[in-house]
C-alpha cells in the first residue's frame, strides 16, 4: 500500500499528492494491526484488563474508518 500511495502509474513519484483516502486506509489498518498484536500480547499474559479495553476500542475505531 505505501508503494501504491508513491507511485503513478508505474512510475515512484515523491512529492505529489496521495489520494487522501489511501492515506487514511493505510493509517487505519496500520493502527488496526498495531492494536490487534497487543491485545494479543497482552491476554496471552493475562493481565491489563484496562489497557485491552482501551485498545478494543481503537480496533474497533479503526475498523470504521473512523480513527485516523
Amino acid at each position: 500500500m505505501l508503494i501504491n500511495v508513491h507511485s503513478i502509474d508505474e512510475n515512484i513519484s515523491i512529492g505529489h499528492t496521495p489520494n487522501v483516502e489511501e492515506v487514511k486506509l493505510l493509517e487505519n489498518q496500520t493502527l488496526c494491526l498495531a492494536a490487534t498484536a497487543l491485545i494479543e500480547g497482552l491476554e496471552h499474559l493475562g493481565k491489563f484488563e484496562t489497557q485491552i479495553d482501551k485498545l478494543k476500542s481503537i480496533q474497533h475505531f479503526t475498523g470504521n474508518g473512523e480513527y485516523a
